[in-house]
């Protein structure tokens, strides 16, 4: 969790936004940051590894659009683990164990479309900082 964490600040002071709160249970691990720089066009950017999914980023725009498309694809697979479970109700011994997977399966769905919303109106209110 400490690397989690040590990602999480350094990610935060390249982007100026928090979401530590949003982040706690939602099974997301911010494994590595990195700070990359074009040899050829002398352009920097950033490059962050968040459970195996990498995200390429130069502003905090382009860091916010690409966690918002990590966060679709991470919904809709964690959507399908909660459809999956529950399909197979019926066939399993635990019912006890089934059922507890179950809710935390629904309980990290629940967090990371929290989440996501908190990144969709961070990005609506870069669009109306941008406009004034």
């Amino acid at each position: 969790m400490s690397k989690n964490n040590s990602v999480y600040n350094e990610l935060v002071k390249i982007v100026k936004f928090r979401f530590a709160k949003e982040l706690q249970c939602t099974d997301i691990e911010l494994k590595s940051l990195y700070h990359a720089k074009n040899i050829v066009s002398q352009q920097t950017g950033f490059l962050l590894n968040v459970d195996g999914y990498c995200i390429k980023f130069i502003t905090p725009r382009h860091f916010i659009d690409g966690f918002i498309s990590f966060l679709n694809k991470s919904i809709e697979r964690q959507k399908d683990e909660y459809d999956r479970l529950q399909n197979i109700k019926n066939e399993f011994i635990d019912e006890m164990s089934l059922e507890t997977a179950i809710k935390s399966q629904y309980m990290v769905v629940y967090k990371q479309e929290q989440l996501l919303q908190k990144f969709l109106e961070f990005k609506e209110g870069l669009k109306h900082s941008t406009k004034n």
